[in-house]
C-alpha cells in the first residue's frame, strides 16, 4: 500500500495569494507576491516527486491552507479534553507528542485554526428498518438539534446508503441545514442495510487536507444486515477513515446488527466505528439526548486541532497504532486509532 499522501493543487490560490487587497502598502503586496512565487516553487517541487523538507512541507501546508498538495504525510485530527469533557483550545504544538507503535514522532505540522468552518457528511441509513413513520420521526428529531447549529459558512453533504453498492449523494455541499434536513425526510428507503460498505465510500469524498473541521455524521438504526465484510473487516474500513465519525444510533431497540459480525452485542459495529477513528457514539433516544449530542459533536469540531508527520517507515501494509499523549495532565486527546 502507497504511504499517506495529503495532495495539494496549487493554482487560483496562488493567485490569490499573489493578487493585493483593497487597502495593502506596496510593501504589504511584495511580501505577499514573495510568498506567492515561494509556495508556488514548493508545490512545483513536490508535484514533480521531489522530496521535501519538513520545515518545506510546513511552509507549504501554512502557504496554502485547505488546499491539495502531495506529500507523504499522516493527518490527525484531534479532540482534547478536560476530566469534565469540555473541549481545550489553548494548547501548542510542543503540547502534543504522538507515538507509532509506542515511538515518539517528530511533527512537521501544526494546526488550529478558531475560524475554520464546520464541513459535515451526513450519512444516513435508508435501509427498509428506517422506513416506517416511526422510524422517520426518530431521524428528524435526531438531526433536527444538530441542523440547527450549522453556521452560515458551514458546509454539509448528504449520503445515504442501504444496499451494498447503493450510496447515493443527494446534492453538491451547501449551507442550507433546513433544506438538507428535508431531503433526509424525502429519501426513498428500502433493502437491507450494509454499514461498512457505505463508510468507505463516504470518506473519499471529504478532501484529506485539512480545509475545515470535518467529520462524517452517520446515522443509523444499527441493523447492518448486507455487508459483504464481517466484523473484522468493519474495524478495518474504520481504520481507513482519516476523518472522525460521530455515531447517531435512532432506535433499533431489540434487533441486531449482523449478529455474527458483532459479538459484543447489537450497537457494537457503530460503537467500533466511532472509537477507530476518534470520534463518539450517541444514542438519541429522545429529545434531550439528541440536542446534547448535538452539543457535544459542535463542541468537538469548532475545538479540533490537527497534526501531521511523516510515516517513521515505509509502509507494508501492517496497522500502525497511533497515541496522542499531552504535556499538561488532567487532559485526554481523542483521535484515529491508526493507519496502515
Amino acid at each position: 500500500m502507497t504511504p499517506p499522501r495529503l495532495t495539494i493543487a496549487c493554482g487560483l490560490v496562488l493567485c490569490l495569494l499573489a493578487a493585493p487587497s483593497f487597502g495593502q502598502s506596496a510593501g504589504a503586496v511584495d511580501e505577499t507576491a514573495a510568498r506567492a512565487a515561494r509556495a508556488q516553487a514548493l508545490a512545483a517541487k513536490a508535484a514533480s516527486g521531489a522530496a521535501l523538507t519538513d520545515a518545506e512541507i510546513r511552509e507549504l501546508l501554512e502557504a496554502l491552507p485547505g488546499e491539495r498538495v502531495d506529500v507523504p504525510l499522516v493527518m490527525l485530527p484531534v479532540v482534547v479534553v478536560d476530566r469534565r469533557g469540555r473541549p481545550i483550545e489553548d494548547l501548542r504544538e510542543r503540547d502534543f507528542t504522538v507515538l507509532e507503535d509506542g515511538r515518539p514522532v517528530e511533527l512537521t505540522w501544526f494546526r488550529r485554526d478558531a475560524s475554520a468552518d464546520l464541513r459535515l457528511l451526513l450519512l444516513i441509513d435508508a435501509s427498509g428498518s428506517m422506513r416506517p413513520p416511526a422510524a422517520v420521526e426518530r431521524l428528524r428529531r435526531a438531526l433536527l438539534p444538530l441542523m440547527r447549529r450549522i453556521h452560515r459558512k458551514d458546509r454539509l453533504r448528504l449520503v445515504s446508503f442501504a444496499r451494498h453498492g447503493d450510496v447515493r449523494v443527494h446534492g453538491p455541499w451547501t449551507s442550507r441545514a433546513m433544506l438538507t434536513l428535508r431531503r433526509v425526510l424525502e429519501i426513498p428507503r428500502g433493502g437491507r442495510t450494509a454499514i461498512a460498505d457505505a463508510l468507505v465510500e463516504a470518506a473519499g469524498m471529504l478532501p484529506r487536507a485539512p480545509v475545515d473541521r470535518q467529520a462524517i455524521v452517520l446515522v443509523s438504526d444499527g441493523v447492518d444486515n448486507a455487508s459483504r465484510e464481517s466484523f473484522a473487516a468493519v474495524i478495518d474500513a474504520a481504520r481507513a477513515v482519516e476523518t472522525p465519525v460521530y455515531v447517531i444510533a435512532v432506535g433499533g431497540q431489540g434487533r441486531r446488527i449482523a449478529a455474527e459480525r458483532t459479538p459484543d452485542g447489537p450497537l457494537a459495529a457503530l460503537r467500533a466505528i466511532a472509537r477507530e477513528t476518534g470520534g463518539r457514539f450517541f444514542v438519541a433516544s429522545d429529545p434531550a439526548a439528541a440536542a446534547e449530542a448535538a452539543r457535544r459533536i459542535e463542541d468537538d469540531l469548532r475545538h479540533q486541532y490537527w497534526l501531521a508527520f511523516r510515516p517513521s517507515r515505509p509502509p507494508d501494509g501492517r496497522f500502525r497504532r497511533l497515541e496522542v499523549r499531552l504535556a499538561r495532565p488532567g487532559l485526554t486527546a481523542r483521535t484515529r486509532s491508526g493507519y496502515r
